[in-house]
């Protein structure tokens, strides 16, 4: 792509860069640093399993925002956009389950509690847990108060860090590897990688992310659909394509000393030990501010699209700013009791509704050569109700094809799917805007 200045003097480029950016670090919390090495430790020299962690991680995250762009391409959306085609009070419930679980409830607080507990605890012991919420949020209310601001501050202020801390430890220890590559302690690696990967959720927050990516590319004066869906569409292929990347240095990390541990041994002791070892007491630091900066850039990016999404569908009845101050002050108060406690009631939740996303966004990418909205909604309401049922433990769900994957969901819902295309209903129109008009964000 040309370093090409559209008519309003727009720089397609480094637009686009900056949101795949912003997309890469707003993917790149916590969990997604711990859990490659420790992949690594259980796969050794079979890189089967990183591939397949790939696969279920970033691959779906970049066919959620791949999807989503194909309909900013058709026209106006409100909402989440893989959603749209759906029975409209099943977008609303989908969509608000989703988004209210994994962003006030879980996935906010959680990198609040991460963050204190692997970034301060081990420096300061005794530091407040309150204290530290108060700061984290205040932070986190700042970058993101503005939304049309959101992605600039990320993919321009803070995943620079982030990348460059995560680029040195790395290199670190690829030139001065700890150890050699051990041989795999577990015997079916790709299944293994494949069932991680899927149950990071990461394919669900791309559908989310586009709604606060369109609101940033709207504001930036955007107007033809066709060039903000292509932005998107690569910005998304720039973020996961750098997910893969830093996944499979931190893969390697953890492959060095697969002889030196073993599956017991917990996530974040395996990586504090990794950069101690690399780097000394130094490295912990640099560690720490990792950690930070990936806990924070997934709060920001998570909460600015929540907040954006419930702005968006009661047509600016719910304020923005009220929801940002809202989204925080929970996000403070969950993170200071605990996230373990909330875990048992939002994961369950996000496990039901994530089939029904992944089925949108898997037909969303043939959405122009699917005719009826029928194949959309039979396969949402099976792969919700298969949901329901897996996190029910109804035994037939493990007697599906893929189940020992966790995608027990995907064979009923194709068939649902298929009968709807027989069930006769009219297509939903969607409005393609004119030239003055700026579509509203997906």
């Amino acid at each position: 792509m040309g370093k090409t200045l559209n008519p309003e003097g727009l720089n397609l480029r480094k637009d686009t860069w900056v949101t795949g950016l912003a997309l890469f670090a707003m993917w790149f919390g916590a969990g997604n640093l711990i859990f490659p090495p420790y992949l690594g430790v259980l796969d050794g020299s079979n890189v089967a399993g990183i591939i397949a962690y790939i696969i279920g991680d970033a691959v779906l995250a970049a066919l959620g925002i791949l999807a989503s762009s194909k309909f900013v391409e058709a026209g106006d959306i409100k909402g989440i956009a893989v959603l749209s085609r759906t029975w409209k009070w099943l977008d609303v419930l989908l969509g608000c389950l989703m988004v209210f679980f994994i962003c006030p409830v879980f996935v906010v607080p959680r990198t609040c509690a991460t963050a204190f507990e692997v970034a301060i605890k081990p420096f300061a012991p005794h530091f407040s847990p309150v204290i530290f919420a108060i700061i984290y949020f205040a932070l986190t209310f700042f970058f993101m108060f503005k939304s049309s601001k959101v992605i600039d501050y990320i993919g321009k202020i803070l995943t620079p860090g982030l990348l460059i801390f995560l680029v040195i430890m790395i290199v670190k220890g690829i030139v001065d590897p700890i150890g050699s590559v051990g041989d795999p302690q577990i015997k079916d690696v790709f299944a293994n990688g494949l069932m991680n990967g899927y149950q990071t959720m990461d394919a669900m927050g791309g559908t989310l992310f586009g709604v606060v990516v369109l609101a940033s590319i709207n504001s930036k004066g955007y107007t033809d659909s066709n060039q903000k869906s292509k932005l998107l569409a690569k910005a998304g292929i720039i973020g996961t394509s750098l997910l893969a990347v830093i996944y499979i240095g931190l893969y390697y990390l953890g492959a060095c000393v697969g002889s030196q541990y073993d599956s017991t041994v917990e996530q974040t002791t395996l990586l504090v030990n990794i950069v101690q070892v690399l780097m000394g007491k130094g490295g912990l630091a640099i560690l720490a501010i990792i950690v930070l900066l990936a806990c924070l850039t997934s709060a920001i990016g998570v909460a600015a699209a929540g907040c954006e999404y419930f702005t968006e569908i009661s047509n600016g009845k719910l304020k923005y700013e009220w929801l940002v101050i809202g989204f925080c002050v929970l996000g403070a108060v969950l993170s200071v009791m605990g996230v373990q406690k909330i875990i048992l009631i939002a994961v369950p939740i996000l496990e039901i509704v994530y089939p029904p996303f992944i089925a949108m966004v898997l037909l969303g990418l043939f959405s122009k050569f699917i005719k009826r909205d029928m194949v959309f909604n039979i396969a949402a309401l099976v792969a919700f109700a298969m949901g329901i049922c897996q996190v029910a433990g109804l035994s037939f769900v493990n007697a599906m094809p893929l189940a020992s994957f966790g995608l027990g969901w995907i064979v009923p819902a194709a068939v649902g799917a298929v009968i709807g295309a027989f069930i006769p209903g009219d297509s939903r129109k969607l409005n393609t805007p004119s030239n003055n008009d700026t579509p509203k964000a997906v």
